[in-house]
């Protein structure tokens, strides 16, 4: 990663106790580092995404970066880019906690958590529109519900989540200086809020009952492999990968002549493009473990429409991967033949970089023939 993140959020707890949560490298000094209670609640609010597993995700987007700055020769004429390293790492490191524990808070309490979010997305609707600022947001009006002192993960996660939204809000506003860029932020990171509260709402609905146990045995009605629904449910699932916010913090490095609404509509398919592979990829390793944590999967969501019970799972992996993979590829071909039609706009970006990104995901997660499929991720 280059150069070092130093963030320090201070919040309002519901609980008297005072917390504290660092996130810091072995070895480092940590206030509180001995107290168990510390230690577990940080664990519950970002499961395995400590500063190593962080360290990673940052040495990945780092081989991102390189998408922004193309190599293509009709790239000489541009006007140079500018480096703006220090605040791409913060804006993305604020982004990706807010991912993460937004997913951790809906995975300990979706009911009360869900409305929560949505009370944020509503009190935040005029900033993603461009009218309004969410700095004024109080917590005691986003609370719903009475959330108890007793109970740590709440109490501290939701006011720990809504003082991370108003810093990464306060950086956009303060910090970047072109505004349709400052506009496509606050409106992408919104989105990326309200599809963790839909990809629940959608995926886990549909894995609460084993349909293959459900499903007629003379049933002849076979349901198409690329239904709506499955698309519909993976565009928003799919989000969860974040990359077109991160690709569109790292647009920052372009000089400001040339952040246009084509160059910005452009990095937003190349987004999409990656997300459905890095999404897909992901969910089709961890469907087990998402099964049995109820968390939403592009796989199970798949499995479930054709009433199959994620046990079987593994019987149908290259049925998936051959629709995926047949989508996939109508994507990217898409994304080279815009490439084609508006040159220009695509030379700002490099596609032989996102090919090389797309294949140190497919790394991580194994090839697509399945073989040395591994469980983990960033």
């Amino acid at each position: 990663m280059e150069g070092s993140i130093s963030l320090n959020i201070a919040f309002e707890a519901i609980n008297k106790r005072p917390q504290y949560i660092a996130i810091m490298a072995p070895g480092g000094a940590s206030k509180g580092s001995g107290d168990q209670t510390m230690k577990t609640l940080q664990q519950q609010l970002l499961g395995d995404k400590g500063y190593s597993q962080l360290e990673k995700m940052f040495m990945f987007l780092a081989s991102m970066r390189s998408i922004v700055t193309s190599d293509a020769k009709e790239t000489d004429d541009l006007l140079l880019s500018r480096s703006n390293i220090a605040l791409q790492n913060k804006l993305q490191l604020l982004s990706i906690l807010i991912n993460i524990i937004a997913y951790r808070l809906m995975e300990v309490h979706p009911r009360k958590v869900r409305k929560f979010m949505r009370k944020l997305l509503e009190a935040s609707s005029g900033s993603a529109s461009g009218t309004d600022e969410v700095d004024a947001i109080r917590f005691d009006d986003l609370l719903m519900e009475d959330v108890e002192p007793a109970d740590e993960i709440l109490s501290t996660g939701l006011p720990l989540l809504l003082a991370l939204w108003q810093v990464l809000h306060y950086h956009i506003e303060q910090e970047v200086p072109h505004k349709l860029l400052r506009s496509r932020l606050v409106k992408e990171q919104w989105e990326l809020l309200d599809h963790i509260v839909r990809s629940y709402e959608l995926g886990t609905i549909s894995s609460d009952s084993e349909s293959g146990d459900e499903a007629s045995e003379d049933s002849t009605v076979v349901a198409p492999p690329l239904e709506e629904r499955f698309l519909a449910f993976v565009a928003v699932q799919a989000t969860r990968w974040q990359a077109t916010l991160l690709l569109l913090i790292d647009s920052l490095a372009l000089a400001s002549e040339l952040v246009t609404p084509e160059r910005l509509d452009f990095l937003a398919c190349i987004g999409e493009y990656m997300e459905w592979e890095g999404s897909v990829a992901h969910d089709l390793a961890r469907y087990q473990r998402d099964a049995s944590e109820r968390v939403p999967n592009a796989y199970l969501f798949w499995l479930s429409q054709r009433g199959i019970a994620h046990s079987e799972g593994e019987a149908h992996e290259s049925e998936f991967r051959e629709v995926a993979n047949a989508l996939a590829a109508a994507k990217w071909e898409q994304l080279q033949q815009e490439a084609r039609r508006d040159s220009w706009t695509a030379a700002a970006f490099s596609l032989p970089a996102v090919e090389r990104v797309i294949g140190l995901i497919r790394q991580v997660y194994g090839d697509h023939s399945g073989r040395s499929s591994r469980k983990e991720s960033f």
